[in-house]
């Protein structure tokens, strides 16, 4: 697979945003879900609207223990302009995330 035909598969499964909206989702169950390390890891001081996400790449990857090939969208993200961390999503060929 070409980079044109990767980008044009990204576009027609809308896998950017798919990632976008599955780290957000990630995020505020965290927040939710272990408060407590939640606030540790921020000391307490997280503003939410300071943060932002970026696409950072698209691979497509074959795993030959199960004979299949995937793709994978991973995103930025940042607190003010510091790179805190990654989130990725596997996809198959058709579209669907394995999450």
């Amino acid at each position: 697979m070409n980079a044109k035909t990767l980008h044009e598969w990204e576009q027609k499964h809308d896998a950017k945003n798919q990632t976008i909206k599955g780290f957000w989702e990630s995020f505020r169950k965290w927040r939710e879900e272990d408060r407590y390390d939640y606030l540790d890891t921020f000391n307490g001081k997280l503003y939410e609207e300071f943060i932002s996400v970026e696409e950072k790449s698209i691979e497509l990857i074959y795993n030959f223990s199960r004979v299949e090939a995937f793709v994978f969208f991973t995103v930025n993200f940042f607190y003010f302009d510091k790179e805190i961390g990654t989130y990725s999503i596997e996809f198959d060929l058709d579209g669907g995330s394995i999450r």
